[in-house]
């Protein structure tokens, strides 16, 4: 930068109300500086209340989440600095302790109870992995459903094929009802935005567990406008709704790792609520507005959680992808 042009730029600190048109340079600027393994032990971000003594301001700031807070830390976390607009920008962050930091959720137990939104599947390798079905979908919907939806971190890396195990009921066969198709974690089908969702098609006998099961949830449609409403999970692990709890789609992102991914991803701009309302062994599962009622709209699938929220990655994003990958559109499956 030539002198001139050094004089012409400003330093502006973000003292309070971060302006969105900001959001996002500041978002990219925080990633790079708490990556994994980064020396301040943030594991996560976003963009949300500031809180003073753990209540919650009137205006947005960077958030940066920690398990702990440190009296005397040894290496403080700092501020974010970024250029935006032709000046240089510096904003503190506020720091959020949870008490935990991002996991996924899937377990080990499993309880089986058919195929439909919430139920339990497992797969069958050395971690013996738990994690539920988000939606049966279709490309033909008359005939049936040809695939579920589940986390992408239940599987490894390039797997392709890797089988998925269900029971109609407690003290029932366990079978093989489906194959992973496509899993957007994987450079093959995540590009530079990789997201946690798999694709799995279903097998004769998975469909046929689809058509015999009475299902205790199912969705009617996915939703498209999400933020600021309440909504439920159906839990696997509990065979029940969750408590109803408020979502957001504020600035997020968290660095997770899963006994399955040999390296840490990136979860970025998922669904947050207001507390956490899954435990393992529900990753993969449903959440959605109106639950309760038995048929609500479909907003996405559990990717984990941390002390202050579960995450849930939006159908809205992963469907395209899905579409594209298949080359046939894909519809909600249910038997109402």
């Amino acid at each position: 930068m030539k002198p001139a042009d050094e004089a012409a730029v400003k330093t502006k600190k973000i003292r309070k109300r971060i302006d969105p048109s900001l959001e996002e340079e500041l978002m990219s600027a925080a990633l790079d500086e708490f990556g994994p393994g980064n020396p301040y032990g943030v594991y996560a971000i976003g963009i949300g209340s500031k809180r003073r003594n753990g209540e919650s301001l009137h205006y947005r700031t960077l958030t940066a989440f920690v398990e702990r807070k440190l009296a005397a830390p040894e290496n403080p976390v700092p501020a974010i600095h970024f250029e935006s607009g032709g000046n240089e920008w510096t904003c503190v962050p506020d720091i959020i302790a949870t008490g935990q930091r991002a996991c996924v959720e899937n377990g080990r137990a499993v309880h089986f109870n058919g195929l439909f939104p919430g139920a339990s599947i497992a797969l069958r390798d050395v971690f013996h992995r738990v994690g539920g079905v988000g939606a049966l979908v279709s490309v033909a919907p008359n005939k049936g459903p040809t695939h579920l939806i589940t986390a992408g971190h239940l599987f490894f890396p390039r797997s392709p094929g890797t089988p998925i195990y269900c029971a109609l009921g407690a003290g029932q066969a366990v079978r093989e009802v489906g194959g992973l198709t496509a899993n957007l974690l994987d450079s093959t089908h995540a590009g530079n935005n990789p997201l946690d969702a798999a694709l799995v098609a279903l097998n004769e006998l998975g469909r046929g567990f689809a058509l015999e099961t009475r299902p205790r949830n199912e969705i009617r449609r996915f939703a498209k406008n999400y933020h600021g409403q309440r909504a439920q999970a159906f839990r696997p692990t509990t065979g029940d709704y969750s408590q109803s709890t408020v979502m957001s789609t504020s600035p997020f992102a968290a660095h997770i790792s899963a006994d399955a991914r040999p390296n840490s991803y990136i979860v970025r701009d998922v669904v947050h609520t207001s507390f956490p309302i899954t435990i393992s062994g529900d990753s993969g599962t449903i959440l959605s507005t109106n639950l309760s009622s038995g048929l609500g709209d479909g907003v996405g699938i559990c990717v984990g959680r941390h002390g202050q929220a579960s995450l849930f990655e939006p159908f809205a994003r992963m469907l395209p992808r899905f579409e594209r990958i298949l080359g046939r559109s894909l519809s909600i499956w249910s038997r109402r």
